[in-house]
């Protein structure tokens, strides 16, 4: 487990660095409207890392299936954990830039194409359901939900890649 918790800690805290500093100092930029690509990497390369040394040093180079898969899901449940919570603690202080930024650039654009009273009061109605759905809670259990899920497919994944031992049959 103490693997488990070394790479899931360092995938937990690299995704969050890179969502605080992306919503901090690139949120309208190029390179901050494409964080999950980076994300993604840095779960994908943890996740391999992390089940490689496990085979590594916990199972002498040989193994199953079964043991990389549940490796990669310990890993990947301890990263959930941990950028859920960083992301919860984050956005309990952040000023939402981000989201208040989208939408002064909605309202702005759509004020210079000079949008019909109809379509204002639409535009609004959607400002206050954006806003009501950008909580610091549902911020964090989207980053528990979409790491949690994309590390349970990832383990699978690369330890069908990395097993390397049949498994024991009982007969």
């Amino acid at each position: 487990m103490k693997i488990a918790f070394k790479y899931g800690a360092v995938i937990g805290l690299a995704l969050a660095g890179w969502d605080i500093w992306t919503n901090e100092y690139l949120y309208n930029t190029l390179v901050g409207r494409a964080p999950f690509i980076f994300q993604l990497g840095l779960l994908l390369l943890g996740l391999f890392l992390g089940i490689w040394e496990f085979k590594k040093v916990k199972y002498g180079n040989k193994i199953t299936f079964g043991a990389a898969s549940v490796s990669g899901i310990q890993i990947a449940v301890v990263a959930a954990l941990v950028f859920s919570i960083s992301s919860f603690v984050y956005y309990q202080k952040a000023s939402y830039r981000f989201d208040e930024y989208s939408i002064r650039e909605t309202i702005r654009v759509a004020k210079e194409k000079n949008a019909s009273a109809k379509d204002m009061k639409q535009i609004e109605e959607m400002v206050a359901m954006t806003r009501a759905a950008e909580t610091p809670a549902n911020k964090a259990k989207g980053a528990l939900l979409v790491t949690a899920i994309l590390g349970l497919l990832f383990s699978l994944i690369f330890a069908a890649i990395l097993r390397n031992a049949e498994p024991q049959r009982i007969v």
